[in-house]
């Protein structure tokens, strides 16, 4: 097809969903990632993963370049402008009917809607459509009145628009020449009858989901700093957010590299209990309890996992299968091999990832989330787990295949028993026999065993003196407080020895890898979960003001957009890794409300002694 496809930087790519599935599109006005019928489900456009054999979905001038991406406020609206001598153009991206409980008729469909202004002057644009089912060729185009249908597996796929098109062998093309005010729409959908479609019909539906999200953002409770990059977080939350079930997957892509060339390639279109976890404690916070209950609601229904009583990650549908398959015939995003597909993370002995979901149960609760047996049944089975197995080496937070006992698998065993004894008291209930003197038993393990002399640091695992980045969750989770000397010590030991540029990267030890890592930037990218665990650190050991420079740094990296990937690179800005990452939203989250309470907390402490009461009292 005419002009083929280039994989642009992951940090030139929006996202747009229907709380179904999710399509990224690239600042050249390119769709290459969507798949069907839901996020874990076969890729339709797959162009980032392979220039030649995926397909991909372009609406861009015909003089070609990059646009500005933005975001309508308050929406999942993404917007594309191009700036051009003649002219301007803006496209608006939007996917359809993202409602919890959708009407019977969309049920099944999974839509996208391009609307193409030219805003100023005059300007000339192309369309070009090329679909693929799983990497190979669909079937043929067929003309049809309005638009176009052509098969895909077992999905049948309409394209329309407002405009002529043209079916060819390889695919659907158009050219639109638009002078000041005209527009023309294009519509995608799986299930889509072309015919059945008019601009105004195409216009309510993109007005409908538009009100959707803004009702939805205008129950969130924030009016503190950074409330447009909060907001944004928020709202990209919720839309990674599968409407009938209330699972959360970690992110909308696969096999987008930790590392460029290879090596480091992993799906996330999940749910991780540990993820999905954090970002509805999160949403807690900000006032929407409903959507974490919908999650707890579906947690109590999943089965169990090989070695615990919640799986590491489940299919977005509570599936338990998702076996991962490397597929060796496919080039990768920028040469990045093998692309996988499937997670083997689902059959690892993740200890640490109960404690999340514990916290996120008990923040739901004193955030006046409805309380229902079923969920103090999943506390004691998780508490009476730990009870029995805190002791055992596993895989860790980063999922690593050599098991150990991992310092912050340890400490994540502690926030189990202590968030289960506080429901226990807010909620009338009788804490398991003996969960109070386990509880402190492990901490007492974790200050013996996990802190290093030598290193000046908690370590990365017990009986190794390597530095992890994971161990500041020993104060994010109050296991000791940030002030704590040895705290101190360690969260400067990781500045100084893991970070770069203050961004922070995992670990300097892989021990499912090379072993001690002598280069940690050429070996990954710095991960920003750690670099906001580090600035949650520093505020809470009332530093706010070294919190506030990792918070905007990140902010800077992230622009309009607002999307935290999994990783960024300091030397060029890139990032890296699966995008957007709920893990990276969640901590930054965390980073911001930490940040807000101790310049608060600063503030009081300069004020005379009953204003500052006053105002505690307010601000709670």
């Amino acid at each position: 097809m005419e002009g083929g496809f280039r994989q642009l930087p992951i940090e030139r790519h929006g996202v747009i969903g229907d709380r179904r599935t999710a399509a990224m599109v690239a600042a050249d006005g390119t769709i290459p990632w969507l798949c069907l019928p839901d996020y874990d489900g076969v890729p339709l456009l797959g162009a980032l993963l392979d220039e030649r054999r995926g397909g991909f979905w372009r609406i861009a001038p015909t003089t070609g370049g990059l646009g500005r991406q933005r975001y309508l406020d308050d929406t999942a609206t993404l917007v594309t402008t191009w700036q051009l001598d003649a002219g301007t153009l803006e496209l608006a991206d939007v996917m359809v009917w993202p409602d919890g409980e959708r009407d019977a008729r969309h049920d099944e469909r999974r839509v996208v809607v391009r609307r193409l202004r030219c805003v100023r002057g005059s300007a000339e644009a192309r369309m070009a459509l090329q679909i693929r089912w799983d990497y190979d060729p669909a079937g043929p185009w067929e003309p049809v009145q309005g638009g176009a249908v052509a098969f895909a597996g077992s999905q049948r796929i309409g394209v329309w628009s407002s405009g002529p098109i043209e079916c060819g062998p390889d695919g659907v093309v158009a050219v639109a020449r638009l002078g000041e005010g005209d527009e023309v729409w294009f519509v995608l959908g799986a299930g889509l009858d072309p015919g059945a479609l008019t601009p105004d019909e195409a216009a309510a539906a993109v007005a409908a989901t538009e009100r959707y999200w803004k009702a939805w953002l205008a129950d969130i409770r924030y009016t503190g700093p950074r409330r447009s990059f909060v907001r944004r977080s928020a709202l990209t939350f919720h839309l990674l957010s599968f409407g009938p079930s209330g699972a959360v997957v970690a992110a909308p892509t696969t096999s987008l590299p930790e590392r460029i060339g290879g090596g480091r390639n992993y799906d996330y279109r999940y749910a991780w209990i540990r993820d999905a976890s954090l970002a509805l404690a999160v949403l807690s916070m900000l006032g929407d309890t409903a959507t974490a209950r919908a999650y707890m609601d579906w947690l109590a229904n999943l089965p169990p996992g090989p070695h615990m009583p919640l799986q590491v990650l489940y299919r977005i549908d509570g599936g338990t299968d998702v076996a991962q398959r490397p597929r060796h015939d496919l080039t990768g995003y920028r040469a990045s091999t093998p692309v996988v597909f499937g997670n083997q993370a689902a059959e690892q002995n993740q200890i640490d990832s109960l404690g999340y979901f514990a916290e996120c149960a008990l923040i739901y609760l004193e955030q006046g989330g409805a309380w229902r047996p079923e969920y103090w049944r999943m506390i004691c089975r998780l508490a009476a787990h730990v009870v029995e197995h805190w002791r055992e080496p596993g895989h860790g937070i980063w999922e690593l295949t050599e098991p150990a006992i991992y310092t912050s698998s340890v400490v994540m065993s502690w926030v189990v028993l202590d968030r289960a004894i506080r429901i226990a008291g807010k909620t009338g209930s009788l804490p398991g026999e003996g969960w109070q003197d386990c509880a402190e038993q492990i901490r007492n393990d974790v200050l013996e065993h996990g802190w290093s002399a030598p290193l000046r640091a908690f370590r990365q695992c017990y009986g190794v003196d390597s530095l992890d980045a994971s161990v500041l969750l020993i104060p994010v989770m109050g296991m000791l407080p940030a002030d704590d000397s040895r705290v101190l010590a360690t969260a400067e030991r990781i500045e100084e020895r893991l970070g770069v540029d203050g961004w922070i990267y995992r670990f300097d030890d892989d021990p499912s890898g090379p072993g001690p890592i002598h280069d940690v930037v050429e070996y990954e990218g710095a991960f920003l979960p750690c670099t906001f665990w580090l600035a949650s650190t520093w505020a809470k050991a009332g530093r706010p003001g070294r919190a506030e420079a990792i918070l905007e740094r990140a902010e800077r990296a992230v622009g309009e957009l607002g999307l935290f990937p999994e990783e960024v690179d300091p030397r060029s800005g890139a990032f890296l890794g699966n995008s957007p990452l709920l893990f990276s939203h969640a901590e930054y989250l965390r980073a911001v409300t930490e940040t807000g309470k101790a310049t608060l907390s600063g503030r009081l402490r300069m004020m005379p002694g009953e204003a500052a009461k006053l105002i505690h009292r307010i601000t709670g």
